[in-house]
């Protein structure tokens, strides 16, 4: 993650991003079977995000934020 933070008299916004590797292992126990199935895959994913913070009075504050995800995790394989 990066980010880049903005600061004024009372308020402060920062904003930023990053990416990183996704990894997903999953096991399935079926139990009337007496089996059991893994689930592995290797993706990708990013976030953006921005934060917002600023005095509204001497003791109110206002914080207001989003995150924008995006995930490509692929197919899981059985191995």
């Amino acid at each position: 993650m990066a980010y880049y933070v903005l600061l004024g008299s009372g308020y402060n916004i920062k904003f930023g991003g990053g990416a990183g590797v996704r990894f997903i292992d999953v096991t399935e126990s079926k139990k009337w079977q007496g089996t059991e199935d893994t689930f592995t895959s290797v993706g990708f994913g990013g976030l953006l995000r921005a934060e917002a913070n600023t005095a509204l009075s001497e003791n109110f504050y206002a914080n207001l934020g989003f995150d924008l995800r995006y995930d490509f995790n692929g197919e899981p394989e059985n191995s």
